[in-house]
């Protein structure tokens, strides 16, 4: 029997909270609230995965900073074509594709860094689940 109590959902099967004690509430999914909305790598750090959190906090970062470096060179270069008229040579466009590489590679660095904070998640209920179930067994 599930009732849910304003975003607690609580449940028949008993849970292991971050105290190591026993509840009847679900692990919290703000982890993944932190990896989707405040920034990537966030949900990693406050799950104590440091190494991971690391990685994608450096490695969307860096992907970020890449394509904002790109396109800021790219509307530079159109706005010096409409505003060099002492300058009768225009060069081509500038090239948009290493800019678009950096964009898709931070958003798949996004997506994979969402991912990565669900199925840490859900691995965090399957084993408080569990240690649970062996615990129930040893006190019989």
């Amino acid at each position: 029997m599930n009732t849910e109590r304003g975003s607690l959902k609580r449940s028949d099967k008993p849970y292991r909270n971050s105290e190591n004690k026993i509840t009847h509430e679900r692990p919290a999914k703000y982890p993944i609230f932190l990896s989707a909305v405040v920034y990537p790598g966030a949900g990693q750090i406050f799950q104590k995965r440091w190494l991971a959190g690391i990685f994608f906090i450096a490695t969307f970062t860096i992907m970020f900073i890449a394509f904002l470096f790109l396109m800021g060179s790219i509307i530079i270069d159109f706005y010096s074509l409409g505003l060099n008229f002492d300058n009768a040579q225009v060069n081509a466009s500038p090239p948009i594709k290493p800019a678009l590489f950096a964009f898709g590679t931070a958003m798949i660095i996004y997506i994979i860094n969402i991912i990565d904070t669900h199925a840490a998640y859900r691995r965090q209920i399957a084993n408080s689940k569990r240690k649970t179930d062996i615990e129930s067994l040893i006190n019989l």
